[in-house]
């Protein structure tokens, strides 16, 4: 392989490339590092400090729509089961946003009015906040003396009496998620995560992941899921070395030590493991009690209590 020739690592916010190329430009490359670690004040991997030119170059091309042709590519590779670490770290580190998922209904819409997330805003806006459906469900339960309205804005210009019956008899809410209402109820949260889970080849991560926007690269799948366990993590590095031809230039009991500093600042590396074991208990025993999880967690819970009932 042409020592000089960049190698590219696509991936997706939150599934750790900058720790990945960080890895490989100082064990599989041999680039010297101003420091040892990487990690910023958030714990993400976005201190990264090099000495010489890096040869693994890392971006969110497939995000980002940016084409590589003809280059070795090196892909992060999101699996189903990946889907609730990666959906809670990705709002946690993706740019630096430090968006944690335990207080997501707090303050919704500017946390994810953001390059990273906008979409992820708009899909929940258009799903669960939009006007149509207001006018539709205003519409099912109006008296036929009633006022038509094409607006939300129509609705509050509507006399008293009828919005007072509209509240009050039919229980009409209207839920607003904008600059000037930026909470989102918890239930909605965690029914817009919950449809991800129970459809993950529609979910964002997986779509996205299908592009396949490059062309005549040669492409390196390294698994998301390996980064949390050690000893498949080095695994999966004596493979992309092996796979790459480049043996590690550096002694392996230096990865070890690093992985394990990574792995300590991961705070959702347990989640799967900790959510299913709490669906095992669940489906055990019905009466227990949804004990405090946040809402992407609480959706993933969820979703496989419906799955596993219907099995």
């Amino acid at each position: 392989m042409d020592s000089t020739k960049k190698i590219y690592i696509d991936f997706q916010g939150g599934s750790h490339g900058n720790y990945l190329e960080f890895v490989c430009n100082r064990f599989l490359a041999g680039i010297p590092t101003a420091a040892a670690l990487p990690f910023n004040r958030f714990n993400a991997a976005h201190e990264k400090q090099y000495l010489a030119d890096s040869l693994f170059k890392c971006n969110h091309f497939t995000t980002y729509g940016i084409t590589l042709t003809n280059e070795t590519v090196i892909s992060i590779h999101i699996e189903p089961d990946d889907l609730l670490p990666l959906q809670c770290v990705s709002l946690l580190r993706a740019g630096n946003r430090d968006i944690r998922p335990e207080a997501l209904e707090i303050d919704t819409y500017h946390k994810l009015c953001n390059p990273d997330y906008q979409t992820v805003l708009d899909n929940l806006i258009d799903r669960f906040f939009n006007p149509r459906d207001v006018i539709s469900a205003y519409s099912a339960i109006a008296d036929p003396s009633w006022p038509e309205i094409g607006s939300i804005q129509d609705y509050y210009q509507l006399p008293g009496y009828i919005r007072t019956e509209c509240e009050d008899i039919h229980a009409f809410v209207i839920n607003r998620l904008d600059p000037e209402h930026p909470d989102c109820p918890r239930e909605i949260l965690i029914e817009f995560f919950q449809i991800g889970f129970l459809n993950p080849t529609g979910q964002g991560f997986l779509k996205r992941q299908e592009s396949q926007i490059h062309i005549n690269c040669d492409i390196h799948q390294f698994p998301f899921g390996c980064l949390y366990d050690e000893d498949k993590f080095l695994e999966e590095m004596r493979r992309l070395s092996n796979s790459l031809q480049m043996p590690f230039r550096a002694p392996h009991r230096d990865l070890e030590l690093l992985h394990k500093e990574f792995l300590q600042r991961q705070p959702y590396k347990d989640a799967q493991k900790s959510c299913d074991e709490l669906i095992n208990r669940m489906l055990h025993n019905p009466e227990i009690k949804f004990p405090a999880l946040d809402v992407v967690q609480e959706a993933y819970v969820r979703a496989m209590l419906i799955k596993r009932k219907a099995s």
